[in-house]
């Protein structure tokens, strides 16, 4: 994976991993559901939701957060960083790759990190 790790030294992480073929449904402590595809990967740092909501991912997953406007939900890709605070979309973040996300419901900021230009998603648009 293309990114650095977003906890502080000492601090332990939960990782999840599939094979090729393979798929993961994953209730984070949050409430928030992950569908991890095959080939993927999904971090966070052991005390997740107790200051923030953030992970890191790469290769495909669909995303059914879970509501909470005070800790927004942060997903750290190798390019790209998406930010959310309760909805439902897939996010394919595989290297080389162009990153896409396909939203089913609610809205999503999301930002490349090479200009770091923040646009807003929503369903159909």
């Amino acid at each position: 994976m293309g990114f650095g790790l977003f906890t502080p030294f000492n601090s332990s992480v939960t990782t999840y991993t599939t094979a090729y073929g393979e798929t993961q449904v994953i209730t984070l402590e949050d409430g928030t559901l992950v569908t991890l595809n095959a080939n993927s990967k999904l971090i966070h740092a052991d005390n997740f939701g107790a200051q923030d909501r953030c992970v890191q991912f790469s290769g495909e997953g669909y995303f059914r957060v879970a509501k909470n406007p005070e800790k927004p939900f942060i997903i750290h890709t190798a390019d790209s960083k998406t930010q959310v605070s309760g909805t439902a979309f897939n996010l394919r973040a595989i290297l080389n790759r162009p990153t896409t996300l396909t939203l089913e419901e609610g809205k999503v900021a999301f930002s490349a990190i090479v200009d770091n230009e923040e646009i807003i998603v929503r369903p159909n648009k």
